[in-house]
């Protein structure tokens, strides 16, 4: 798999690929306003869709740069496919975090530390495995451990986390960003993803995480059309 690139936060105004961007004009705009509304302290989650091929990509890097020049701890997933591990961009993207903002995680209690560790083995000692009927009540804690890591680093640092091709994640990988949907007024934090809405749910219960995510009130969904020739 291709890990995370962590982008540094840098100084200056957007060039690469941002300055390279041709076209969606109105759409740029309106969608890098919404970026600096999260990054102030809105939160908020940026659903890039369209079919394969359409820009989702190339968006993803130019709101990445943006992110960066303002100063956003920017860390990004490219390269996610559909047999990846469960949860695997919340690993890569906890793994990178916990490299970035060792405060935030030194401020974790050990039981948090252990639930991150769940799905960053190097992050603490894991907790005894769940008996069958705590299952459920050892998978809120570790949400709940994942949710706490992101507002702690977010309020040292506003906090961009990018994710290409979303609609390749396991339904757990889903239910875990709706889960850090729900709650993100007040934070400097933005996670925009990229997604293709036509290629059908691996599951029953991919779907309903897909259709949970959707419903999450910090949930924007950006439409990107064919470009416009301005």
């Amino acid at each position: 798999f291709v890990g995370p690139v962590r982008c540094d936060a840098g100084e200056g105004s957007p060039s690469g690929a941002a300055a390279a961007y041709a076209g969606r004009l109105e759409l740029l705009a309106r969608l890098r306003a919404s970026l600096s509304r999260a990054l102030d302290g809105g939160g908020g989650v940026l659903l890039l869709v369209g079919k394969a091929g359409i820009g989702k990509t190339h968006t993803a890097r130019v709101v990445a740069e943006w992110a960066r020049v303002r100063g956003a701890e920017t860390l990004s997933t490219w390269g996610l496919v559909r047999s990846a591990p469960t949860c695997w961009v919340w690993s890569q993207s906890l793994r990178s975090l916990a490299s970035a903002s060792p405060r935030a995680l030194a401020a974790l209690t050990p039981a948090q530390r252990a639930d991150l560790a769940q799905l960053v083995p190097e992050l603490g000692t894991s907790r005894v495995p769940a008996r069958p009927g705590d299952l459920e009540l050892a998978r809120l804690r570790r949400f709940s451990s994942v949710q706490s890591f992101l507002r702690r680093a977010a309020a040292a640092r506003p906090l961009a986390l990018i994710v290409d091709d979303l609609h390749l994640a396991d339904a757990e990988t889903l239910w875990l960003l709706e889960f850090v949907a729900r709650d993100l007024a007040g934070q400097c934090l933005a996670i925009v993803a990229t997604c293709r809405e036509d290629v059908p749910a691996a599951s029953p219960e991919h779907a309903r995480a897909r259709e949970a995510l959707l419903r999450a009130p910090s949930v924007e969904r950006w439409p990107l059309a064919p470009l416009d020739d301005d």
